[in-house]
């Protein structure tokens, strides 16, 4: 069997988002809108990056409010304790 005896999901996608778009790419005709694509690629990097940071904060931020309601209910417990 050779290599185009599969064929990708990605394949598939593209096809169902346009598929004109497939049948062209297939056919050996190059898109266009290169720079368009460029553009796409390096707003899609940022958007993840930015994800990610968002992420990371949110973790943070859970931890901190974790840590608050442990010494809340500690200082209750004694408060209790003390009366």
């Amino acid at each position: 069997m050779s290599g185009d005896d599969y064929i990708a999901a990605s394949e598939i996608a593209e096809y169902f988002y346009c598929n004109r778009a497939w049948w062209l790419k297939l056919k050996g005709f190059a898109n266009g809108n290169i720079e368009a694509l460029a553009q796409g690629s390096a707003s899609h990097t940022e958007y993840a990056q930015q994800v990610a940071q968002v992420t990371h904060f949110e973790g943070i931020g859970k931890r901190i409010l974790l840590l608050g309601i442990i010494f809340f209910v500690v200082f209750i417990l004694i408060r209790l304790l003390i009366h």
